[in-house]
């Protein structure tokens, strides 16, 4: 999540793997990054008990570094989530399984893989374990049955989704084509890799109450733009987030309206508490950008 706005600029405008902050227009808006404590606090509590459910009742299968996997429901289509950075399995796990609970599941997504954040911003230990991913997704035609593979990285996670793609792309490039990515104000994407894809979203939240939109939402509108034909970019409407209007940190609060409808924290994010508490009042998990998957 904490990467610079040159790195971005050199990355995103020249269409290439991207890095985290604004692009092409300066919004006004700052980019003053998160410290060490911030980060680490972001982490620290203790991950609240999760909806009663027979979706909670299924238990996650680790497959490989960072990547769990479970099996709901009678459909065949794949979801695989991405967490950003520092996003601990649990995490990752528990959105997952309120996307599916959301929305998803009615969507027939059936094999349901959780992928936890980069411990480095901008993924450059390579530590998740991809490729177990890309060999699960190819045993038992898990890949082969699907009708679309559904793709969701927040923040730096979007480093580790590419990684994926290139895998596909050597490996399996049927699968490829069957990927519908949504990147949530993360980084960006290789041209050759996103249009073998049957869409790429670039999604960003904006809440007009308060005159601010998410952390990497002028790098968002950029790729949409560079990819309208493939999908282009979504603008959510976070508006009532409850992110500062004026504190530095407001805009990585809205950062995770792409996560959580009310992040905890008005000038930060809280990846424990956004990615895991959907069900305190006014808190519920965001999926109006998938919508486009109706149409």
């Amino acid at each position: 999540m904490e990467l610079t706005r040159s790195r971005w600029f050199r990355a995103a405008c020249g269409g290439l793997l991207l890095a985290l902050a604004a692009c092409s227009v300066d919004s006004g808006q700052d980019s003053d990054e998160p410290t060490e404590e911030e980060i680490a606090a972001s982490l620290n509590g203790t991950v609240g008990p999760e909806k009663a459910d027979s979706l909670a009742a299924i238990p996650w299968a680790t497959i490989g570094a960072g990547v769990s996997y479970k099996k709901v429901g009678a459909g065949s289509d794949v979801l695989i989530v991405y967490g950003g950075y520092t996003a601990q399995d649990v995490f990752s796990q528990r959105w997952a399984d309120e996307l599916v609970r959301d929305k998803l599941g009615a969507e027939g997504a059936s094999h349901i893989y959780a992928v936890k954040g980069p411990n480095q911003s901008g993924y450059a230990n390579r530590e998740i374990g991809n490729s177990k991913l890309v060999a699960h997704l190819a045993q038992g035609t898990r890949a082969a049955n699907a009708s679309r593979i559904i793709v969701i990285a927040h923040s730096s996670g979007t480093y580790v989704s590419t990684e994926l793609f290139q895998q596909l792309a050597s490996s399996d490039p049927s699968a490829l084509t069957k990927v519908t990515l949504f990147n949530l104000d993360g980084g960006g994407l290789d041209a050759s890799l996103a249009r073998k894809m049957t869409h790429a979203y670039f999604v960003w939240a904006c809440d007009s109450k308060i005159g601010r939109c998410s952390h990497n939402a002028g790098g968002m509108q950029a790729l949409g733009s560079e990819f309208a034909s493939e999908g282009g970019g979504i603008k959510v409407n976070a508006i009532g987030s409850g992110c500062s209007s004026s504190a530095a940190g407001g805009l990585w609060c809205m950062h995770d309206t792409l996560i959580n409808t009310k992040p905890h924290n008005p000038v930060m994010y809280d990846l424990l508490d956004d990615y895991t508490d959907f069900s305190t009042p006014g808190r519920s998990v965001v999926t109006s950008y998938l919508d486009v998957l109706a149409h």
